[in-house]
């Protein structure tokens, strides 16, 4: 079957065409045909016009047109027009809207490959491209069968993110609580430590407190000896006492009962010498 006209456009711009010689009302009506395409979306069509078959292909707001071939062949033919017009001008064939300005450049091209489609070789190479087709068209099925299936594994993997994604939300919110509870208790751990640790240092204080006051109460001169006697007796007698507490026997007790215990025996010498016996350390 011959291909009488054959023409690519722009934009409803024409920019190469070619015609066999036939029915100029064909190549008019290819014309109108065009300007009625939608160029916003792709599309591979035909339709049948006063016994004539009008195939027309849209990629990427460039048209396709002829007439003659019909069905799976027309869309072949126009879709090697398509690679050859691309691989010729590639983003130049997209950007031009002057009439006919690949006409001198592709017009020669149209003619070679309507020829060869309208002749026995043609028939040929429309099978070779037919097979082609058939094994893109296997490919792209079996891709999108693994894609399909890869699909549903990637539902269930988006779930398994999901909730571990509540997971990690949910153990920082725990772990926020328990540094929080943490703060918490190591706050009423200071204040009972302060509370247990201020009394024992009032006490401690206290303790050194009335061992000044008794060295300063037995160097007063003003003392009279049998009170100097009874506070050393009661000393010895309170050591004796708590002979296994460990506040009444460390280094610095012993050290003051030294002092006081040399302090009567130097400067009060009569003074219960007897007393002095009872006092190890």
């Amino acid at each position: 079957m011959s291909i009488y006209y054959c023409v690519v456009a722009n934009s409803y711009c024409s920019l190469a065409e070619h015609s066999n010689g036939g029915d100029k009302r064909m190549n008019e009506f290819a014309q109108k045909l065009l300007k009625k395409l939608n160029l916003a979306e792709d599309a591979v069509e035909a339709m049948e016009f006063e016994g004539k078959t009008y195939s027309y292909r849209v990629d990427n707001e460039v048209a396709y047109t002829s007439n003659g071939l019909n069905g799976s062949s027309a869309a072949l033919f126009l879709k090697y027009i398509n690679q050859l017009f691309d691989h010729q001008f590639g983003i130049r064939g997209k950007a031009t809207k002057l009439k006919l300005d690949m006409n001198r450049d592709f017009a020669p091209t149209l003619k070679k490959q309507m020829e060869t489609f309208s002749s026995d070789q043609g028939a040929e190479k429309l099978q070779v491209l037919k097979k082609d087709l058939d094994h893109v068209r296997n490919s792209v099925q079996v891709n999108i069968n693994k894609v399909l299936e890869r699909g549903d594994k990637i539902e269930l993997l988006v779930d398994k993110t999901d909730q571990l994604n509540s997971q990690s939300a949910a153990f920082a919110k725990s772990s926020t609580t328990l540094r929080r509870h943490m703060w918490w208790e190591n706050v009423k751990m200071n204040i009972a430590i302060g509370a247990i640790v201020a009394p024992i240092t009032g006490l401690v204080a206290a303790h050194d407190t009335l061992k000044l006051s008794l060295m300063e109460v037995l160097s007063t001169t003003s003392i009279s000896d049998k009170v100097a006697a009874r506070l050393i007796k009661k000393f010895i007698s309170s050591k004796e006492e708590e002979d296994n507490t460990d506040l009444m026997m460390n280094d610095e007790v012993k050290f003051q009962l030294a002092q006081v215990l040399a302090y009567l025996e130097g400067i009060k010498p009569h003074i219960l010498h007897a007393d002095y016996e009872h006092i190890q350390y």
